[in-house]
């Protein structure tokens, strides 16, 4: 007889929030940035807390930690003060990944009637 596998309840998980980033610069080496100043930050336990994630589909959209997303800013901050040819600035913070999209639609039905 199977075990049935029961997932976490949805009070208990992590909550995120979605960043929308933008990068100027050299966009090969951010993800890799990121994480060494997370770590060299907050160390391997701060990294875990954070959960930093990208979001693969999406075109720079981050997942962050509901609690730590002023952490992940200060990383982001701290990042520019380091690095003079990167600049990486938060356009917009989302608490779900349908946000973005509405938001995405939205901003390309609008440059649409510009033009």
């Amino acid at each position: 007889m199977k075990k049935k596998f029961n997932p976490i309840p949805k009070s208990m998980r992590d909550r995120k929030r979605y960043l929308s980033l933008e990068i100027k610069g050299n966009e090969s080496h951010v993800k890799k940035l990121i994480y060494d100043t997370i770590l060299e930050l907050y160390g391997v336990i701060g990294f875990a807390t954070i959960g930093f994630n990208t979001i693969k589909e999406k075109k720079n959209l981050i997942k962050v930690n509901r609690e730590l997303v002023d952490d992940f800013i200060f990383v982001l901050n701290y990042i520019n003060l380091r690095e003079k040819d990167i600049k990486i600035t938060v356009k917009e913070i989302f608490g779900t990944i349908k946000g973005f999209d509405k938001n995405e639609t939205a901003e390309a039905k609008h440059s649409r009637r510009k033009n």
